[in-house]
């Protein structure tokens, strides 16, 4: 089995593009995928859920759905996530340092929900990696994805970085989504082990096949790409 765990139903490209799971479902067929770890970015977290939820019940088996975090003024956004657990199914919450800040002093409630509800955090650090580490410290017991292995634009020097900090943190996982510098993936596995590298491709704007691409490169063994490809994300979302 192979699960993306990362698809955009509203992504944070230039266009804000948009993809419905008629648009999804074949990108996944055609790459081998069977699962998707699916959210929208780049708008309020109602019209997010809302988004998020149409589309995976189109396709129930197929679809995972993740909330998505940004502060709203008409509503709290604990609310919103709260909703998201405990009455459209859920299995996360999305929070990216381009639509909010991600610092634990003004993001910690999101983080808390998370706890509370046992399911995962992805998170775009924006490359605010001070902020990223601040809420590895303070919530150890956050289950957290940094996408991008934490570095959106791959460079190695702060993929370094993040390898070395996170080593002594077992609930913090990294995605392989849009990694330029892809061979880092590799130093990841050797340093982290598999168990805390997670599949995802930055969907469907990048062809999930040339993300799977760059894993199967690297001369992982069965075990290690079962990890990569399924295990892990399976465990952190109970499926």
């Amino acid at each position: 089995m192979i699960i993306d765990c990362h698809i955009h139903v509203k992504g944070g490209d230039e266009f804000r593009t948009e993809n419905t799971a008629e648009e999804i479902i074949p990108v996944l067929d055609i790459s081998g995928i069977d699962k998707a770890v699916v959210f929208a970015m780049c708008t309020d977290p109602v019209t997010a859920l809302q988004m998020v939820y149409k589309e995976v019940c189109k396709f129930p088996n197929r679809l995972i759905g993740f909330s998505y975090a940004r502060p709203m003024y008409d509503r709290s956004v604990k609310e919103v996530l709260r909703e998201g657990f405990e009455k459209y199914d859920m299995r996360g919450i999305k929070i990216h340092k381009g639509e909010t800040i991600i610092h634990p002093d003004v993001a910690g409630p999101v983080y808390e929900i998370a706890i509370e509800y046992d399911y995962p955090c992805i998170m775009d650090t924006g490359n605010d990696l001070n902020a990223a580490y601040a809420v590895i410290k303070k919530y150890p017991e956050l289950k957290l994805i940094l996408a991008h292995h934490g570095v959106p634009g791959g460079s190695v020097t702060a993929i370094n970085s993040v390898i070395d900090f996170v080593k002594d943190y077992p609930n913090v996982y990294l995605d392989t989504a849009y990694m330029p510098t892809y061979w880092k993936i590799r130093d990841a596995v050797n340093k982290l082990g598999s168990e805390r590298i997670i599949f995802g491709s930055d969907g469907i704007l990048l062809d999930p096949r040339t993300e799977l691409k760059k894993i199967e490169v690297l001369g992982f063994n069965d075990e290690q790409l079962e990890n990569i490809r399924c295990n892990n994300i399976r465990k952190l979302i109970k499926i």
